[in-house]
């Protein structure tokens, strides 16, 4: 009701629709509410404990992320009005508004931003059809990437940003994030269509694993041959010590600037390089160099051959039996506690497993392995299961698609996410949204990777993200095709070729199998390492969260360690002090701290430009509520 109230004192004649709406307990799929809630232009969700121990609030909760799919528009407004014990995954991927505790004014403030949206929608809606509006086109000017706890000087880069051309489009994540957007996906499409990135270097932002891949793909579009984005790493606070593949760039020094004025003159020299003026000094500090412009797909793919032995050992040797045994011996009923910590940088709270929950209501779907594929690629994801079923029949595996409500249950609670990656996955809001699931839960987690993905075949350029995932197995590999003929396939597949539908098999070519059949290996490797593994500690003394996208130079670098090529052991000079005026072109060059040998490189150019170079980033009128 406070939620209403607060609508109405704004504008009384919203429609708002607030009956009770009861579940249908014969029928799977909720019509009833389906049908008021694509006639809304909002559905406004009130979180609370007793929201989520309702099954008819959880229903209607994924029927409104089913209509967010379908009209691809952001319909859901969720409210966070009292704190919950755990947040399920696919909620906290949701931007929600931040108002505990009853906070009336956090309130008022988010109903005065939902009005704004609701006055100034052009969509039309109808209870008769699902809205097919076009997908948001991003196109920003400059992306701010920061952690949250140098917010301050961040800002202050906005400022300077602005003040001196108003017209830039700027990502800056608190403005851009509006309550309802899928935030992680939104991050890495906002990356894809910005022309600079101003990465903000700091302890906490190296901390981060969702700043790092912010910084991991803008690096790999900026080092693209195309040249797709222009990345500015500046130094905000004091870092002791930056990982080698952070330092590829020159990173302006900006830790003792506290104004606004104060970064200005690196701002203009952001803004005169995206103006593609000739005098811009910054430009050539930025420019890459020779040996650092790579095409990411050619670099992972030599990455790939170069551990193809190592990876999958002798093709004709099976190690899948000696792995079934080990994890047998372990136990099915000794599995770790995952344990989940908070992503605070991203002000999303990562909870799962409610506890709160009413166990006679919803009950969550547990299983040991989720498969997660286009229905296009189905043959792919039987075979894989069949695979995986014949040789660990007592695991729990789910490979069918089923309701919203249970495939996100399923998707919550699975040991592992098999992500079978093909365009038609990408294309799919439904899958796209189950892999963001899985990712959220890999990065973290601690201890264990929930995300286990296969590449099935090239992917379109765009999004980026996707080429920066670390494919478990890539079935395009070429090898695969080598190995097939040269050895053959095991016996154990051959076998199973042969039990299983011929109308699965025969789509499905002998190097895919083979692909398949070693990803299942590798998978069951990994769940009895994990399983043998004590439980982890707390935060302090367990692994760091899971970084998922890869950083293209330490690719690069693992790469050249492969071949035994000599690895430089040179002093890493990386900082240079900004011109405190524009016409100034004199920089000095200071290093940071002294760098380990695996984490020194060769000097960047200290001569006349402006500073900058490279640390990475840790980051109709109605309306429905319920």
């Amino acid at each position: 009701m406070v939620v209403k109230d607060s609508l109405l004192k704004i504008n009384k004649q919203f429609k708002i629709f607030m009956e009770r709406q009861d579940l249908d307990v014969d029928e799977v799929w909720q019509e009833n509410m389906y049908k008021v809630m694509i006639a809304c232009t909002k559905v406004i969700c009130v979180l609370t404990p007793s929201y989520l121990s309702s099954t008819r609030c959880m229903e209607q909760y994924n029927i409104a992320l089913c209509c967010n799919r379908l009209t691809k528009r952001d319909m859901l407004a969720p409210f966070y009005i009292e704190t919950l014990a755990q947040m399920p995954t696919y909620m906290g991927l949701v931007q929600y508004l931040d108002c505990r505790h009853h906070d009336q004014q956090k309130i008022d403030s988010g109903c005065h931003q939902l009005a704004g949206s609701l006055s100034s929608s052009a969509v039309e809606v109808s209870s008769e059809r699902t809205i097919q509006s076009l997908q948001v086109k991003f196109n920003y000017d400059v992306f701010i990437s920061y952690s949250h706890k140098n917010a301050d000087k961040a800002r202050l880069i906005l400022k300077a940003l602005t003040s001196i051309n108003s017209s830039l489009k700027i990502f800056f994540d608190t403005q851009e994030l509006k309550t309802g957007t899928a935030w992680q996906e939104t991050l890495y499409q906002a990356i894809d269509g910005s022309r600079c990135m101003i990465a903000c270097f700091s302890p906490d932002y190296l901390q981060s694993p969702v700043c790092q891949e912010e910084y991991n793909l803008a690096l790999a579009k900026h080092c693209d041959k195309k040249h797709q984005l222009h990345l500015v790493p500046v130094c905000l606070t004091k870092t002791d010590t930056v990982p080698h593949e952070f330092t590829s760039l020159p990173m302006a020094d900006c830790q003792i600037m506290s104004t606004q004025n104060e970064f200005t003159p690196l701002c203009t020299q952001v803004i005169h390089m995206l103006e593609g003026k000739g005098d811009v000094t910054l430009t050539s500090l930025q420019t890459p160099k020779t040996d650092m412009v790579v095409n990411t797909d050619e670099l992972c793919e030599k990455y790939q051959q170069l551990i193809f032995p190592k990876m999958y050992g002798s093709i004709r040797k099976c190690r899948l039996r000696e792995a079934i045994q080990g994890f047998k011996s372990v136990g099915n009923n000794d599995k770790n506690k995952q344990q989940q910590c908070d992503v605070a940088d991203a002000n999303i709270n990562k909870q799962q497993n409610s506890d709160v929950t009413d166990a006679n209501t919803n009950k969550q779907q547990t299983c040991d392995v989720a498969v997660s594929f286009a229905e296009s690629d189905k043959k792919y994801a039987k075979l894989f299961t069949a695979i995986l079923k014949q040789n660990l029949p007592d695991l729990t595996i789910n490979d069918v698609v089923s309701s919203d409500h249970t495939q996100l249950s399923v998707l919550e609670s699975a040991d592992k996410v098999v992500c079978l990656i093909s365009p038609h996955y990408i294309e799919s809001r439904a899958q796209i949204q189950e892999f963001h699931i899985a990712l959220f839960r890999h990065r973290s987690t601690l201890g264990t990777k929930v995300l286990y993905p296969i590449q099935l075949s090239q992917l379109p350029q765009k999004p980026t993200y996707f080429h920066l995932i670390p494919y478990e197995v890539n079935i395009t590999n070429p090898m695969w095709k080598e190995a097939a003929v040269e050895s053959g396939i095991p016996e154990t597949l051959e076998e199973l070729r042969k039990d299983v539908g011929r109308f699965v098999i025969e789509r499905v070519s002998r190097e895919e199998s083979l692909a398949l059949y070693k990803a299942v290996e590798a998978l069951v490797m990994i769940m009895k390492g994990e399983r043998e593994l004590k439980p982890v500690g707390s935060m302090g003394d367990g692994p760091k969260r899971n970084v998922i996208l890869n950083n293209i130079m330490k690719i690069k670098n693992s790469i050249e360690e492969l071949e035994g090529k000599e690895q430089k052991q040179k002093t890493q000079q990386y900082l240079y002090d900004v011109p405190t005026t524009i016409k100034q072109t004199s920089l000095t060059s200071k290093n940071i701290s002294e760098v380990t040998n695996n984490d020194k490189m060769e000097a960047g150019q200290s001569q006349s430009t402006v500073d900058i170079k490279t640390p990475r980033k840790h980051r109709s009128n109605m309306c429905h509520i319920n």
